[in-house]
């Protein structure tokens, strides 16, 4: 294999890891958007129709929301991190761990890069 063919090779590599991370980064993230929308909905078709809510259910409904937005933080707070590692470091990384840890195939990805 010449060194041309081993680049290309190499880069190939590259690409698809990037789009296999772009596209788990994306579900990570659609899942609390999911959420939030579906709770914001929710209130605005009891508002929409005239029915009632009462005040704990309407502040259980905003804890929740705040705590989806701190999922989808935390995660571009976790890839922002991993964007700002010396992309030739690699480090010892043991992906089951973590998903067992209770983190995400995103965050397994970037901490093993």
């Amino acid at each position: 294999m010449t060194n041309l063919q081993e680049n290309n090779a190499r880069l190939e590599a590259e690409i698809s890891d990037r789009q296999a991370t772009a596209e788990a980064l994306a579900h990570e993230i659609n899942q609390p958007l999911n959420s939030i929308k579906m709770i914001s909905s929710g209130c605005l078709l009891l508002i929409e129709q005239g029915k009632e809510m009462s005040a704990e259910q309407f502040v259980e409904n905003l804890r929740e929301i705040s705590l989806q937005t701190d999922v989808i933080s935390k995660i571009i707070s976790r890839l922002r991190t991993g964007i700002h590692k010396d992309e030739g470091a690699t480090a010892p990384c043991d992906s089951p761990a973590l998903d067992q840890q209770g983190r995400g195939t995103v965050d397994a990805n970037i901490a093993c890069r």
